[in-house]
């Protein structure tokens, strides 16, 4: 994998010098259709779409399947439902929930998603604030560890 082309199982991504250009086997994705169709095979690919196809049915569609790609997804697209829908796919996606969206209540939905090791005491004492700044830590502490 180059700057230049990625490979992935049913598609290849291509830099041009205007942007991405995203195949499936020799023919190049033109229509919101065949980009949505892309998304929910491959979440990853949201990375190399145009803007203009980037919608929030395919944002969504996206996060349904990996939710980690909530990363991928623009600012003004991350509603409540997408960052929610993200979350219970995969906990670590709460790195890139806007704060407005940061409740006790997601970091639960995070925690019953994929975090059955984390330490308990992080949600002994203190605000919600706190909580939060500390489960964030612990994400961060978690990836250093597992790279």
């Amino acid at each position: 994998m180059t700057d230049r082309n990625i490979s992935f199982k049913n598609y290849s991504v291509e830099r041009k010098h205007n942007g991405w250009i995203i195949k499936h086997g020799a023919n190049k994705l033109e229509s919101e259709e065949q980009y949505l169709i892309a998304v929910q095979e491959e979440p990853y690919l949201l990375k190399y779409l145009p803007k203009k196809y980037i919608t929030f049915e395919l944002c969504l569609a996206a996060v349904q399947k990996i939710g980690i790609v909530l990363k991928f997804v623009p600012e003004k697209l991350k509603t409540k439902e997408i960052c929610y829908t993200a979350i219970k796919n995969s906990g670590y996606a709460f790195d890139y929930v806007p704060k407005k969206y940061r409740t006790y209540e997601l970091y639960n939905i995070a925690e019953r998603s994929c975090w059955r090791d984390i330490d308990n005491t992080l949600c002994i004492e203190g605000n919600e604030t706190d909580i939060l700044d500390r489960i964030i830590n612990h994400i961060h502490t978690v990836r250093k560890k597992r790279n």
